[in-house]
């Protein structure tokens, strides 16, 4: 069975940013396995925040970044439109569930992570971030985004993921 991923937020600002060369390697992995790959609705809300934030900056540079990345998160949304995650009510109670978990290894680790946490969790699928530490304190199966900065990233091999920890189920305390 071939593995599915939730793209966190973190690999999106990757492929945007202007710090630093842009990774190709990345963005090799993520056309050849597009098909594979999922959003959470709340990285539409991160990335939207931070595109507005930019736009409203008093530079003109600034705006005129808001307004390339905007295109570019467009173009890929589009490809991704199918593929979205909602939030809903499951969602939301795993995501406090799973948030509770990592806030005893490695603190409170934010709604918006463990939102991202909860639906991939439900959803089967693997997060891949740069953002490891939040993500592997909540058990959900994540594979580190630097693997596919690589060279050989569009070859990798789904071995290489980070298996799901052991937590307690849902719903039970101890």
């Amino acid at each position: 069975m071939l593995l599915t991923y939730l793209l966190d937020t973190s690999v999106f600002s990757a492929l945007t940013s202007l710090h630093g060369p842009l990774p190709l390697a990345l963005l090799a992995w993520c056309e050849a396995n597009i098909d594979r790959c999922y959003i959470s609705a709340i990285s539409l809300h991160e990335l939207e925040f931070g595109l507005r934030r930019l736009a409203l900056r008093k530079s003109a540079e600034d705006r005129i970044r808001a307004g390339k990345l905007r295109i570019f998160h467009q173009l890929l949304f589009l490809k991704l439109s199918d593929r979205i995650v909602p939030v809903d009510n499951a969602i939301l109670l795993h995501s406090s569930h799973l948030r509770a978990i990592a806030e005893r290894t490695c603190g409170d680790i934010g709604f918006c992570d463990a939102v991202i946490a909860a639906s991939a969790d439900l959803g089967n699928h693997v997060v891949v971030t740069f953002n490891t530490r939040h993500f592997m304190a909540t058990g959900v199966q994540t594979l580190d985004g630097r693997v596919l900065t690589m060279p050989q990233a569009k070859e990798y091999e789904d071995t290489r993921v980070i298996p799901k920890a052991e937590r307690v189920p849902s719903g039970m305390m101890h």
